[in-house]
């Protein structure tokens, strides 16, 4: 009996990620104009970017977990009616593979390849580091010389939306660059036409449940 998955609840966690996404650069502007006060809590950088980043990390290992129970479930549904030899269904990993080309989803190193959705949901799921890559708000000259500016590493950033995950597979160590946004974005065209495809109460029933 597999686990029961509700797509809406990827679709609920993707768009709470895009709101933090497309929400960074203006909050963190507001910041440096003199902090975003409430009546309870004052917004920084000192624990604005923890925030960001420990929520991102809890909704992106969610949707992560998900997707991939998702998509080895419909796998095994599949390899299931084809060993019973019934009519065949849609191959859901060739269905994630062509999704995942409309979309700038992410890069690896060292082989500086693109990746898919299904290859982005193990990175964030087997990531050991879960990194910010922020950008200035500013642009800076770059004929300045840092050495005469003491303010230098004060330059006021902003997430730019993209996570760099590092981690380590067979002894070799591997690092990507998620595109946070385009990742929700093919996330959310995977889930629309997985449910298109789907017939989820046969799916479950050919699998036990």
């Amino acid at each position: 009996m597999p686990h029961v998955v509700d797509s809406d609840s990827i679709r609920e966690s993707v768009f709470l990620i895009q709101n933090l996404v497309f929400a960074s650069r203006p909050l963190c502007e507001r910041i440096v104009q003199g902090a975003v006060p409430t009546r309870r809590v004052e917004i920084t950088n000192e624990n604005y970017f923890p925030w960001l980043h420990s929520t991102l990390s809890r909704l992106l290992l969610g949707v992560a977990i998900k997707t991939r129970v998702t998509m080895d479930i419909l796998d095994a549904e599949r390899r299931w009616l084809k060993k019973e030899d019934e009519a065949d269904i849609e191959d859901v990993l060739e269905l994630s593979k062509g999704v995942s080309r409309s979309y700038a989803i992410g890069r690896s190193t060292p082989d500086s390849g693109t990746i898919n959705i299904r290859e982005a949901c193990n990175k964030l799921i087997h990531a050991n580091r879960v990194l910010l890559v922020n950008e200035p708000l500013i642009e800076r000259d770059p004929d300045l010389d840092q050495r005469s500016d003491p303010h230098h590493e004060c330059v006021p950033v902003f997430w730019g939306g993209v996570l760099r995950l590092e981690g380590e597979k067979a002894s070799s160590e591997w690092i990507v660059d998620l595109n946070v946004s385009e990742f929700c974005f093919a996330l959310v065209d995977l889930v629309d036409r997985i449910d298109d495809l789907y017939d989820w109460p046969r799916v479950y029933k050919a699998l036990g449940y």
